[in-house]
């Protein structure tokens, strides 16, 4: 292990003022703020076990609700190093309750206790981002410029799945989560090379069926953000267009927020939250109306007249049914998820790189090399230095938390859990 790791203790330099609150409320003026409790229920959101999409679970919280906090943390393990592929700092991971699987120039798999390597698969596209998990199977696309997405067996790798779309694809697939499997079955949603967005069923049915087993969106500005995948699904554009569809493609709503996005959506029990350039924005799940908007975020730069540049990172929201989490230029913001008033903000010496991620009472982020840990009040607990850049994902399970660093060559990554 490099000698330069080393874990920071709060009341050391890693620590900055940070503006605490109580757990339930922060006073505002005259007025405490209430916090409502808006997470979404365990049909569409993960609360215990695994990380199985690139945020936590078809929701995109990033929220392990019911995860023991990772305290004085050190590295339990480092998996053998493996290729990466362009833009390093966006690899992303999975984990469920066995396996932590992450892509690449091959898609991997990690024993979650060990590190120690199970099983590699080759003949599948190139990618920084880690298979979405479901039941058993990792989805992948299978080529570059393909409509085909391939399941994986999440224990050995070999193929058990392959379906096809009927259109060209983007993005890498996610999976809906459908509460009654024999009235709507699962469907594999993904962006389109089009900058639309597809649906098509996890399994062929054995019988004609009531529902449409594969659809197709054509979204406003040729670009969206990687889906959210509930019992519905939720998009994102990158001109700052918002979609409700029914799992089969059925469109609900759609709301244009009149500013530049950052996120995919974030799925509430009653609200869609998106992080906008400045701040954010929550939407009312049903109808699409904006309920309200975040704007105290700030900007970076010259307040004589020179450039100025936002910080919110793009996909940058986590939720925990009460706040909103997002990071900022150098900072990081809570805000309550039922007014939007900011809760508390905290300052970094360096630009957040890894998205926040909650697990039980504590927010992760990562900045450059290191990882932060935070309560959910905006107490700092703990930095630890990795010694190397982290990727974009904080992989967040009962007492552990996982994440990908840069080792050896400037393509050459490792996953890395401290507990």
């Amino acid at each position: 292990m490099p000698s330069r790791r080393r874990f920071l203790a709060a009341s050391g330099a890693a620590a900055s003022a940070a503006v605490t609150a109580g757990c339930s409320s922060l006073p505002v003026g005259d007025d405490p703020v209430p916090l409502g409790d808006d997470y979404p229920t365990s049909g569409d959101a993960t609360t215990t076990g695994g990380w199985g999409t690139h945020r936590c679970d078809g929701a995109n919280t990033a929220c392990a609700r019911d995860a023991s906090p990772v305290e004085n943390p050190s590295i339990e393990w480092e998996s053998p190093q493996f290729g990466s592929v362009q833009r390093p700092a966006q690899r992303t991971l999975t984990v469920d309750a066995a396996t932590v699987y992450t892509g690449g120039k091959a898609i991997h798999g990690f024993d979650v206790l060990s590190g120690d390597p199970v099983w590699t698969s080759e003949d599948v596209f190139a990618t920084r981002i880690a298979p979405d998990v479901h039941e058993g199977v990792a989805w992948t696309r299978a080529g570059p410029d393909s409509s085909t997405v391939v399941g994986l067996d999440a224990s050995t790798g070999g193929e058990v799945r392959r379906r096809e779309f009927d259109v060209e694809l983007h993005g890498e697939p996610s999976v809906t989560r459908g509460r009654d499997a024999s009235r709507l079955p699962p469907y594999l949603v993904a962006q389109t090379a089009e900058g639309g967005v597809a649906g098509v069923v996890t399994e062929e049915p054995e019988r004609e069926p009531l529902w449409e087993t594969s659809w197709a969106q054509d979204l406003f500005a040729g670009g969206v953000f990687r889906p959210a995948t509930t019992q519905q699904v939720a998009v994102t554009s990158h001109a700052g267009e918002v979609y409700r569809f029914g799992a089969s493609g059925y469109p609900a709503w759609r709301t244009d927020l009149r500013r530049r996005p950052r996120s995919s959506p974030v799925v509430g029990a009653t609200r869609l939250y998106v992080a906008t350039r400045r701040g954010a924005v929550a939407l009312d799940r049903e109808t699409g109306a904006v309920d309200w908007e975040y704007t105290d975020v700030g900007v970076d730069g010259d307040a004589t007249g020179g450039r100025t540049q936002t910080g919110v990172r793009r996909s940058a929201v986590a939720f925990d049914g009460a706040r909103v989490f997002l990071s900022g230029s150098k900072s990081l913001h809570a805000v309550s998820a039922k007014t939007g008033q900011r809760l508390w903000r905290h300052e970094f010496d360096e630009t957040p790189t890894a998205l926040p991620a909650v697990g039980g009472d504590r927010v992760y982020v990562g900045t450059d090399t290191e990882v932060h840990a935070l309560g959910v009040d905006g107490t700092h607990h703990w930095a630890f230095d990795v010694d190397d850049p982290i990727g974009e994902t904080l992989a967040v399970t009962d007492g552990r938390l996982f994440t990908l660093a840069n080792r050896g060559r400037e393509d050459d990554v490792a996953v890395v859990s401290l507990a």
